[in-house]
């Protein structure tokens, strides 16, 4: 008898394990969504319209805990070279009629101090970038 519900239990964990690889793999087809500027494929799981509030709270929360550089040189410049980027970034999505891909985008640029040679951007056209990469760029 016990084998026979061992057996059982095996048949269902075998069936069953094969709907939820299917069942996962549908869901994560259908999350793909098309980057219109590259032409890849991403995993998209998360609106717009929810994943910029989300990003502009952990910005927020991220020049609260950091030092913000206070050289209005350095400043100036990141801030110059930035809003060139996000011009051109919104021209080229107007000329492509992809101008709503960046609607709601309030784009912020900061200088960190910090010694990484790093900078990164978060949805909504939050940018961070750190004083180590000036020396190199």
């Amino acid at each position: 008898m016990m084998d026979m519900i061992i057996l059982g239990f095996q048949e269902w964990r075998r069936k069953g394990g094969a709907m939820l690889v299917i069942l996962l793999v549908m869901l994560l087809l259908a999350a793909c969504a098309h980057v219109p500027v590259t032409g890849r494929n991403q995993l998209s799981l998360v609106s717009s319209q929810e994943l910029i509030p989300q990003s502009e709270k952990a910005y927020r929360e991220f020049l609260g805990k950091h030092k913000l550089c206070r050289d209005p040189d350095k400043v100036a410049m990141v801030k110059r070279v930035g809003n060139r980027i996000a011009r051109a970034v919104e021209q080229y999505l107007a000329q492509n009629g992809k101008q709503d891909l960046i609607k709601g985008y309030n784009w912020e640029f900061n200088l960190v101090e910090d010694k990484q040679k790093n900078a990164w951007c978060m949805p909504g056209g939050k940018v961070v970038v750190y004083t180590g990469l000036l020396p190199i760029c």
